[in-house]
């Protein structure tokens, strides 16, 4: 926690090391920032830290499809329904989700975790006038790596990109969502919006702090500690996340508009209105008490 905020408040970071190294590593300065080692491809870091934010995709993913679905890490591309991949095809998707598609196809996921920033704490081209222009490039990057994915059939990509910052990609949003329907489908039908809420902020609040200990970690030149996949329990039961719901807040409905020139526009009118109506009744009582 006291890395995250340093790094929102950019302030220094306790790092050891002044300069990137010695092996693997450029041999650059590192600056107090963990600017550079967020950045730089030679110390291995990068590919390390990713694992940590797939291991939390891993785990809202089971949660969300439970015994009615199957969740696959690292799975080979060779397994999966995409066409025109070879048996002996090394490509490897972080994980692939069976049984939150509506139509039953698989959804490949491969998370990426990518810096605004240069290693020498300068913005990346494009990212100063276009917010997550780095999230693109980086999805880019992942259909051209997967074509095969992109060409029809049951099975489809999802890139799971995210910045250092905080920021997710609209797939990561959208899948969360999603996750979080196929989730609440298990829950009495009066509780289900209680649940998706409940469900959404869980998982949320798995992702960032996963996202936190990542950037964290390469900032510090270690990789985190993380259980294997198997470990992993299946998640609490619906009770004990529905306190984490949304309180229902007041109606957000349009108020009722009054026609033009009603009643309610103009009280006087209202008032020999019911004055009318009173003398018609007692006329009404009147008559019937002489019949």
């Amino acid at each position: 926690m006291q890395l995250a905020l340093r790094r929102r408040l950019r302030l220094p970071l306790p790092l050891r090391l002044n300069r990137c190294g010695p092996s693997p590593g450029c041999g650059g300065l590192v600056d107090v920032f963990g600017d550079h080692a967020l950045a730089c491809p030679r110390t291995g870091l990068l590919a390390r830290r990713a694992k940590i934010v797939e291991r939390a995709w891993v785990r809202v993913a089971r949660e969300a499809v439970g015994a009615d679905g199957q969740v696959v890490p690292q799975q080979w591309l060779c397994a999966t329904t995409a066409p025109g991949v070879a048996p002996d095809d090394r490509r490897r998707l972080d994980l692939v989700i069976y049984g939150a598609s509506p139509m039953g196809g698989a959804l490949c996921c491969d998370a990426t975790l990518v810096s605004p920033l240069t290693r020498t704490g300068q913005p990346q081209p494009g990212t100063v006038a276009d917010d997550g222009a780095m999230l693109r490039v980086a999805e880019r990057r992942k259909r051209a790596a997967y074509p095969e994915l992109s060409s029809g059939g049951p099975q489809r990509l999802l890139v799971l990109g995210s910045e250092i910052g905080g920021r997710w990609n609209e797939t990561a949003q959208h899948l969360v969502r999603d996750l979080a329907r196929v989730r609440a489908q298990r829950a009495p039908p009066a509780l289900r919006a209680a649940a998706t809420s409940a469900w959404t902020r869980r998982w949320w609040a798995t992702l960032a702090v996963a996202l936190q200990q990542a950037v964290s970690s390469t900032a510090l030149g270690s990789p985190w500690p993380a259980p294997p996949h198997a470990s992993q329990p299946p998640g609490p039961e619906l009770d004990r996340v529905l306190d984490l719901a949304e309180a229902a807040g007041p109606s957000h409905g349009r108020p009722r508009q009054q026609e033009k020139g009603s009643l309610a526009e103009h009280p006087d009118q209202l008032c020999k209105y019911s004055a009318h109506a009173h003398s018609q009744a007692r006329g009404i009582r009147d008559r019937d008490q002489l019949g």
